[in-house]
């Protein structure tokens, strides 16, 4: 989802099948424009009201830990001083899930805990499971940029992190993670995926024009849409992109909502978390060898993905060996300003 013309990518991608990167060459949806501000704030708020709220619970991580994928910002503003003394970690478990999800705040994010868990409760079961890592930063800290997706992890700024934007950054990771047994790299970058394109005459939105990577993620943020509401209340041009649509929602249905919609159901699998590095050292921890990461006061430590009760029978999904942490083409703002009120 972009907001301005094409710049350039910075996926480095080996091994593909197509040329994943390169920029498509059929139209977008006009008439209305799915990134018209009028429409996409409307299916901004219907995801609010449509996706159900998860009940959760959060434990600390010690401060002296964080994600490696958040050592630094990509597209930082120069007069922003990023520490990564600022960002603090915790693991949160949704009521659908007995795996918790690892989310990391800046401190001076302009969105609270409870903001910031509350909204990611609201997304599909299935985006939260393929999202290893989620860090929240304040609204002047990226140029120009609502969020971006380091391969399986995803950075929002404060004032963007809700559905729209969380689903779309989600879907990259279902790209790279959810189809390893069957396809070698991005989902978006296989046949399987280019002949539903071809059979199409347009991508959804001007932002599915850049890349396969990101015609593949715009398309499942509407997709959603279209199994909450239906395309057709956004749009009256469902067909020329109903290929497209359909292949993925057959694929990925019971993907994002396992029990159906719109009980959305319980998750079936949770992608580990990225690697862990101390702050203090830089060095990687060695959790298979017993590093303890969990604080919180009176709390007893606690292992990084404990065995709980109720995890039988819910798979660990691993990433894959030759994952690449640089993040593809972010969510630009291109001059649009944020909805005025609570989505």
């Amino acid at each position: 989802m972009r907001f301005s013309p094409s710049v350039a990518g910075l996926v480095a991608v080996t091994s593909l099948a197509c040329p994943a990167v390169a920029q498509l060459n059929k139209p977008w949806l006009t008439s209305p424009e799915l990134a018209d501000a009028d429409v996409w704030w409307r299916q901004a708020r219907d995801m609010e009201a449509d996706l159900p709220e998860h009940s959760y619970r959060s434990e600390d991580w010690d401060n002296n830990y964080i994600p490696e994928v958040f050592l630094s910002l990509y597209y930082k503003t120069p007069t922003f001083n990023y520490s990564i003394w600022d960002v603090e970690t915790k693991n949160v478990f949704f009521s659908d899930c007995p795996y918790p999800n690892a989310v990391s705040r800046h401190k001076g994010s302009q969105k609270s805990w409870d903001d910031i868990f509350r909204a990611f409760s609201k997304s599909p079961i299935g985006i939260r499971s393929y999202m290893s890592n989620v860090l929240i930063v304040p609204d002047d800290s990226l140029v120009g940029v609502a969020g971006y997706a380091p391969a399986t992890a995803a950075v929002f700024v404060s004032q963007w992190f809700h559905q729209p934007v969380i689903i779309h950054e989600g879907f990259h990771g279902i790209d790279i993670a959810a189809f390893q047994n069957e396809v070698n790299g991005r989902y978006s970058q296989w046949n399987t995926w280019w002949s539903a394109y071809d059979k199409d005459s347009h991508v959804i939105t001007e932002y599915a024009q850049t890349n396969q990577i990101e015609n593949f993620a715009e398309t499942g943020h509407w997709a959603v849409a279209d199994i909450t509401r239906g395309l057709a209340t956004y749009t009256p041009w469902r067909e020329r992109v109903a290929t497209q649509l359909n292949h993925l929602r057959a694929r990925l249905d019971k993907v994002l909502f396992p029990g159906g919609w719109p009980s959305g159901g319980a998750c079936t699998g949770k992608i580990v978390s990225g690697a862990i590095v101390d702050k203090r050292t830089l060095a990687r921890l060695d959790l298979a060898g017993g590093s303890r990461i969990m604080g919180g006061g009176d709390r007893s430590l606690e292992w990084a993905f404990p065995n709980r009760p109720g995890t039988e029978g819910v798979p660990i999904i691993g990433l894959p060996d030759d994952i690449d942490w640089t993040p593809p083409e972010p969510v630009l703002l291109g001059g649009r300003v944020p909805y005025n009120g609570t989505v």
